[in-house]
C-alpha cells in the first residue's frame, strides 16, 4: 500500500534533496504531501559513463542543428538573386526533405536537450524534480498556466530556472517554423557527367568561313533591328566583379548582347541547350558607346581640320595620329530613303587594315582588359549634321526639330544667309592634299562631289556625336554556370587558316565597314517609328537623336559579336560534342523563401548557446 500523508490523506511525493529549503527554491511553497529526501550520490563508473554519453548527445544536438541550418543558408540560400540561372547540386531536394523532418521532430528533440540540461542543473543543486508536471516550461499549456497564476495571484509561481527554460523553448518554437519559410524548391539545373552538344566555333574552325556569308548576315540583321540574343541556353559569361543585375540584357535567359549600355567585359563561349561547366575556348570582348557633347571629348574627329586628304587611300582623311576619317552623306544610304531629311556624316576609326586585309586575331590585339589595357581599345567616332528638307510636291508633315544633347564647338556645313536662304559654308570642307606622304600646298574642297539640296532646306540641327571603344581577343576560360561567370582566362589567338581565303577580322571592323554610307538605316536598326507616307514621299517626323545613334551602333557591335562566335545561327543541326565541358539536366534546387534566413539563424544560435551553457554548467557542477 502506498504511503499517505496523515493530515491530507494524499499520496506522498518525494523530492530528493539535502533540505526542505533546497526544494522550496525550485517549487515555491510545497504542499504537505511533498517530502524531501536526501540525495544519494553515486560514483559508479557505468553511471558516470552513461551520464557523460547523455551529456555529449544533448550537447551536440543544438550545435549540430544550428550549424546545419547555417550551412544551408550560406551555401544554398545565398546565391545571387540577380542570376537567372538556377544551378545546383543533385541532392538539394534531399536537403529540403531533411529539414522538413527536422521541422516535424525538432521540437521534441529540443525538449529532450533541455530536459537533460534541467536535470543536470537541478542535480548539481541537489534538488531533482521527479513529478511529471514540472515539464510545463516546454508547452503552451504550461506557459498559459504560469501566466494565469501570475496575473491572478500576482506571484512568480516557479523558480528562475523555469523561466529560463521557457525562454529557450520559445526560441525553438519560433525559429523552427520560420526556418521552413526560408527554403523553397525551385526548377533549375543539376550537373551531369556527360559532354554537352554545343553550338559555336572552336579554335581550329574559327577562320574556316566565307566573308560574304559573315558580312551579309550582320548587315541584314542590323538593317531590320534583329535582337542580339545568344543561341541555345544563351549565357553570356562575365567576370566575378561585374554586378549582372545592373544590365538588363543579362536579367533573363537567353541573354542578349548589350545594345543600350555596354558590358565592361564578357566571354562568348559555345552554347548548349542547358548550362555547362568546365573549360572552353571563345571570344573575350568589350564594347561600349558614349554620347559626347563637346568636340574636345573626341580623339579622332577633333583632328579633322588638321588632317590631310590621301590620294588613293581607303579613308578620306588621314589624321596626324595616323587614324582615318571617312566622309559621306545621306545620299549614300541604301535604306528606305526619306525625302524630308538630309545628313552629312564624319566617321573616325583607329582600326585600320593593311595590304593583306583587315586586322585579325594574330596575337597583336590587346589581351588585358584592365584600365591599362582599355587604353589600347580600338576607337570609332561618329558626327552627324542634319537638315530638314521639303518633300516632293511640297508635301509636309508635322516635324519635331529638337535634338539633345548636341556637340558644342563645331560649325555646320550649311549656313543661313541674310536673306533667310540656306547656303554652303565655303570653309567647312577645305582640306590639304597628300600624295604618297608629301603634303601639298593645294587646298581641296573634297565635298564638292556631294550635292546638297540648299533650295529645299527648311531647318538645320546642331551636330550629334558618339564615341565607341571595342576590345576583343581569343582564348580559353573556366565557366561557372552557378554564377554565370568566367575566370582563369588564357589567351589563345592565331587560329589556323586551312581552306579560307583570309582570316576573320576583329570585332568592330565589320561594324565600321557597315556604317559607311548608312544614315536612314539608323532609324530602323534602333526600332524607331517608321516614316510616314505622304503622297509618294517617305517622311520622318524627327531627326536622328543621339540615343538612337548610340543604340543602332551598339546593336551592330552586338550582332557582329554573335556572328563572330556563332555565325548568327540558332539551329543545333551543326553542333558538336565538347570534350572539356560537362552538361546539366533539369532538376529541383534550393532557393531562398519568403523569410530572410538571418532571423532564424540568430534564434538558433541563441538557442544553441543557451542549451550548451546549461548542459556544461550542470555537468561540471
Amino acid at each position: 500500500m502506498s504511503q499517505q500523508d496523515t493530515q491530507s490523506g494524499l499520496p506522498l511525493l518525494h523530492i530528493q534533496g539535502t533540505s526542505y529549503s533546497n526544494a522550496h527554491d525550485g517549487l515555491g511553497k510545497l504542499p504537505g504531501h511533498v517530502k524531501v529526501d536526501p540525495v544519494k550520490s553515486s560514483t559508479h563508473p557505468l553511471e558516470r559513463l552513461t551520464r557523460l554519453f547523455s551529456t555529449i548527445i544533448q550537447l551536440l544536438f543544438p550545435i549540430a542543428l544550428t550549424a546545419y541550418f547555417i550551412c544551408i543558408w550560406r551555401f544554398f540560400l545565398s546565391r545571387d538573386s540577380d542570376n537567372p540561372v538556377k544551378y545546383g547540386i543533385p541532392y538539394e531536394i534531399w536537403i529540403f526533405y531533411s529539414w522538413f523532418l527536422i521541422g516535424v521532430f525538432g521540437l521534441g528533440w529540443s525538449k529532450f536537450s533541455l530536459i537533460g540540461a534541467e536535470n543536470a542543473v537541478q542535480a548539481s543543486s541537489k534538488a531533482v524534480i521527479v513529478t511529471p508536471s514540472e515539464r510545463s516550461w516546454s508547452s503552451l499549456g504550461g506557459w498559459m498556466k504560469a501566466l494565469k497564476r501570475g496575473i491572478l495571484h500576482n506571484e512568480l509561481p516557479y523558480h528562475s530556472l523555469w523561466y529560463f527554460l521557457t525562454a529557450v523553448s520559445i526560441l525553438m518554437y519560433v525559429a523552427l517554423p520560420l526556418s521552413g519559410l526560408c527554403l523553397e524548391l525551385s526548377d533549375g539545373y543539376v550537373p551531369l557527367s556527360t559532354a554537352p552538344n554545343v553550338l559555336g566555333h572552336k579554335w581550329d574552325t574559327f577562320n574556316e568561313r566565307q566573308s560574304v556569308w559573315y558580312d551579309t548576315g550582320v548587315e541584314k540583321g542590323w538593317q531590320i533591328g534583329s535582337p542580339a540574343t545568344v543561341p541555345g541556353f544563351g549565357l553570356i559569361y562575365t567576370p566575378p566583379y561585374i554586378q549582372r543585375g545592373e544590365y538588363s540584357t543579362l536579367e533573363d535567359v537567353p541573354n542578349s548582347l548589350a545594345w543600350e549600355s555596354g558590358i565592361p567585359e564578357m566571354f562568348l563561349a559555345p552554347q548548349a541547350m542547358s548550362p555547362v561547366s568546365g573549360d572552353a575556348w571563345g571570344v573575350r570582348a568589350s564594347y561600349n558607346c558614349s554620347i559626347l557633347d563637346d568636340i574636345s571629348e573626341f580623339t579622332i574627329l577633333n583632328q579633322t581640320r588638321s588632317s590631310v586628304l590621301r590620294i588613293g587611300s581607303r579613308g578620306d582623311y588621314e589624321t596626324p595620329s595616323g587614324d582615318e576619317i571617312y566622309l559621306f552623306n545621306s545620299d549614300a544610304s541604301s535604306g528606305t530613303y526619306a525625302y524630308n531629311l538630309w545628313a552629312d556624316i564624319e566617321m573616325g576609326v583607329s582600326m585600320i587594315g593593311d595590304q593583306y586585309g583587315p586586322p585579325s586575331y594574330n596575337g597583336s590585339e590587346p589581351s588585358s582588359f584592365d584600365p591599362d589595357g582599355a587604353k589600347k581599345a580600338e576607337v570609332l567616332e561618329l558626327l552627324i549634321w542634319q537638315a530638314q528638307t521639303s518633300g516632293s510636291y511640297d508635301t509636309e508633315a508635322a516635324f519635331n526639330s529638337s535634338v539633345e544633347p548636341t556637340v558644342q564647338g563645331l560649325g555646320h556645313p550649311i549656313m543661313k544667309a541674310s536673306n533667310g536662304s540656306f547656303i554652303r559654308n565655303e570653309t567647312f570642307y577645305k582640306v590639304q592634299v597628300s600624295n604618297r606622304g608629301n603634303i601639298s600646298t593645294e587646298v581641296a574642297d573634297y565635298k564638292e562631289k556631294y550635292s546638297i539640296p540648299y533650295d529645299r532646306i527648311l531647318s538645320t540641327a546642331k551636330p550629334i556625336g558618339i564615341q565607341c571603344r571595342v576590345m576583343s581577343t581569343l582564348g580559353t576560360a573556366r565557366l561557372n554556370p552557378r554564377t554565370s561567370t568566367f575566370d582563369s582566362f588564357k589567351e589563345l589567338s592565331n587560329p589556323p587558316i586551312i581552306t579560307a581565303e583570309s582570316p576573320m577580322p576583329r570585332l568592330g571592323f565589320l561594324t565600321q565597314e557597315t556604317l559607311q554610307g548608312s544614315y536612314f538605316e539608323l532609324f530602323r536598326a534602333a526600332n524607331a517609328p517608321p516614316p510616314l507616307t505622304v503622297s509618294n514621299s517617305y517622311m520622318y517626323q524627327n531627326f536622328v537623336q543621339p540615343q538612337v545613334l548610340k543604340k543602332s551602333v551598339m546593336l551592330l557591335y552586338a550582332l557582329e559579336g554573335l556572328q563572330l562566335m556563332y555565325d548568327g545561327v540558332y539551329g543545333f543541326e551543326g553542333t558538336w560534342d565538347h570534350p572539356n565541358l560537362t552538361s546539366s539536366s533539369p532538376g529541383k534546387i534550393l532557393t531562398a523563401g519568403v523569410i530572410p534566413p538571418i532571423g532564424p539563424v540568430v534564434l538558433f544560435v541563441v538557442w544553441a548557446i543557451s542549451c550548451t551553457m546549461l548542459r556544461v554548467v550542470g555537468f561540471f557542477l
